[in-house]
């Protein structure tokens, strides 16, 4: 079992440069104060959480303002992604990857997908019951997700904000089946995925119209 959202594992989730944010600043917290605050954010919910709403490639996402709430959920994501082994896929080794494969001189034909609007499509109550069957995630872990997955309801965010580094590893998460179940196609010999953007190469045997190729 991994160790919980304690006082001394969120003071190991401050990184330096957060005592240089606004909030930190104007409130004189040094790193002990930053972790008091974080501790009663893991008790108390996400109530107090200021979100603010920013463009990433010309899609809203969402910025966490305060501090003490972005030290959690750092600390969640860290344990979420050691409970469950994830490992965000790096678009550079993606593309290496890619390059060698169409480089080997077989016929093949590529397609290229996204999952339309997938952070917000995401069932957060699905995936909260998966995450919660973790048996490594430590149960109070749980409740913090639980809390903040109810406070972004609350607020009428559906599915997951993009913007949030925790939503990457979620989206990961839920998309673990997805991924395990294109593995088993026969006619794929290669696919590849960088967050909702999915690259497959196949031996060319396949009807194109069943694929939906664009």
């Amino acid at each position: 079992m991994l160790s919980g959202m304690n006082s001394e594992f969120l003071s190991s989730c401050i990184h330096g440069r957060d005592l240089l944010n606004d909030d930190c600043v104007a409130g004189h917290y040094d790193a002990d104060e930053l972790a008091r605050r974080a501790t009663t954010v893991v008790q108390y919910g996400f109530a107090a959480l200021k979100l603010e709403q920013i463009l990433i490639k010309r899609k809203a996402a969402q910025c966490v303002r305060t501090t003490p709430h972005a030290v959690v959920l750092r600390g969640l994501n860290k344990l979420i992604r050691q409970a469950t082994q994830i490992r965000p896929s790096d678009r550079d080794t993606i593309i290496r990857r890619l390059t060698t494969v169409l480089q080997e001189g077989v016929p093949h034909r590529v397609y290229k997908f996204d999952i339309k609007a997938f952070f917000e499509s995401v069932d957060t109550k699905r995936l909260f019951e998966q995450v919660a069957n973790i048996p490594s995630l430590p149960r109070n872990a749980t409740i913090v997700l639980l809390n903040y997955l109810s406070e972004l309801k609350s607020r009428g965010i559906v599915g997951l904000p993009r913007g949030v580094p925790l939503s990457a590893t979620l989206s990961e998460f839920a998309l673990q089946t997805f991924d395990r179940e294109l593995s088993l196609l026969p006619e794929i010999y290669f696919h590849a995925r960088y967050v909702d953007d999915i690259v497959i190469v196949t031996s060319a045997r396949e009807n194109p119209r069943d694929s939906h190729a664009r």
